[in-house]
């Protein structure tokens, strides 16, 4: 495995990739083989160390890579780039309303600072956020956020088709690879193993055959 990562990984440094700058896909795209590459080795890395555990838990970030690199690049390629690089606006939106529910004010010995009425005061104003950052770049996160319902995700749209989070991502049939005609998704390999999640039969392709 490490062998082959290091092929990998020597083939992609010896490439002279061009990114077109009016597009968010490309860019997407080369950031998420980027990360999964650095990913990959540092599992490597970990397992040599002689921390398999640790190993599995960060596996856990190739699964959301290939994840997201999937959907992204499934259908409506653009769109769907656009809106995870937007997504940043949701996040430090929600930075912000964490920075206000949790950090208040301490003595130097750690303790709360209390306001005459006994509440703690908190650390950060709505004001304090917005003027770390330049006027018309706060109202144009505040703007992109409103594109996500949910604080948590940047594929819900608030559409019923858009829910599932991770399961909605994953079973969306593939519409560049399919087995037996079928299209791969999540569904096509759970039944492969035997799960039955419709009453459909499911066949392996005979060994040697591209899928």
């Amino acid at each position: 495995m490490k062998r082959l990562l290091r092929k990998i990984v020597i083939f992609i440094d010896n490439q002279t990739l061009y990114p077109r700058g009016h597009l968010f896909l490309d860019k997407v795209v080369l950031a998420h083989v980027s990360k999964s590459l650095n990913v990959a080795q540092g599992i490597m890395a970990l397992i040599d160390a002689g921390f398999p555990e640790e190993a599995f838990g960060v596996s856990r970030t190739m699964v959301e890579i290939a994840l997201n690199l999937r959907y992204i690049t499934n259908r409506n390629s653009e769109q769907r780039a656009k809106r995870f690089v937007h997504y940043l606006a949701r996040w430090k939106m929600e930075l912000m309303r964490r920075g206000l529910k949790h950090f208040y004010r301490t003595d130097a010995q750690g303790n709360w600072i209390l306001d005459p009425k006994g509440e703690r005061i908190p650390n950060y104003t709505k004001t304090d956020f917005r003027n770390m950052l330049e006027k018309k770049k706060y109202a144009a996160y505040v703007k992109a956020a409103r594109k996500y319902p949910k604080r948590t995700s940047w594929t819900d749209t608030g559409s019923k088709a858009s829910r599932g989070g991770v399961w909605m991502m994953a079973m969306e049939p593939d519409r560049y690879e399919s087995v037996n005609g079928r299209p791969v998704s999540v569904r096509a390999t759970h039944l492969n193993n035997g799960i039955g999640l419709e009453n459909r039969k499911y066949t392996r392709p005979p060994t040697g055959q591209r899928v």
